[in-house]
């Protein structure tokens, strides 16, 4: 199966049913997987017939979005694909066969930015404490990566760069990018770089 324009075939990653030290997930705690490896990619040809380049390579693992409008599902012999947009993906992952340990070292495509997020206090002043439900939602955080920006239409095959860079303290929207919890317990969020309201 060869895509079209700007889609990508993924071969969906099995869902994850232990983690890296053998402990078995219950059906519960196993979450829908969200990353995959490249199959193939179409010609890069937009509607209106300017070919755009692609930021991601045939064979590579990548992580995509949960949230992407105009993915396509597919079964093959028993496989699961996925046929997509390059724009739903966020980055590049080192390894097949990727669990949640291996997001911090994510390799972000285009404009998308991995963030560190602030831990929320689940204590109050006074000393209640709160359940997560209660909390806050984070809104700032840490830089860990970002992205070389997205191609610039008005000059084919140069980019616009991230406004952000490693190190970065950053605001964000507050529902913006993906939520991930890596294995010490920290959150990171994936973001577009358009989502980042400032330098903090």
């Amino acid at each position: 199966m060869t895509p079209k324009g700007a889609r990508i075939l993924i071969k969906v990653q099995k869902e994850e049913a232990k983690t890296r030290g053998g402990l078995h997930l219950p059906s519960s705690a196993v979450q829908r997987p969200t990353c995959g490896k490249v199959i193939s990619i179409g010609d890069g040809k937009t509607e209106d017939n300017v070919i755009r380049p692609f930021s991601v390579k045939e064979g590579q693992t990548v992580l995509f979005t949960k949230y992407g409008f105009n993915s396509q599902e597919i079964v093959l012999s028993k496989e699961n694909y996925l046929l997509l947009e390059e724009t739903d993906v966020v980055g590049i992952l080192p390894t097949e066969n990727a669990i949640a340990d291996d997001i911090l070292a994510l390799d972000p495509i285009n404009e998308r930015v991995i963030v560190r997020v602030d831990e929320t206090p689940g204590v109050t002043t006074g000393g209640v404490h709160l359940p997560e439900s209660a909390k806050e939602q984070p809104l700032s955080g840490t830089v860990l990566r970002s992205g070389p920006g997205r191609f610039d239409p008005d000059q084919p095959g140069q980019r616009k760069s991230t406004q952000v860079k490693a190190d970065d303290r950053v605001l964000y929207h507050k529902y913006a990018g993906d939520k991930m919890q890596v294995s010490d317990g920290s959150q990171v969020v994936i973001l577009r770089d358009a989502d980042i309201l400032c330098k903090a």
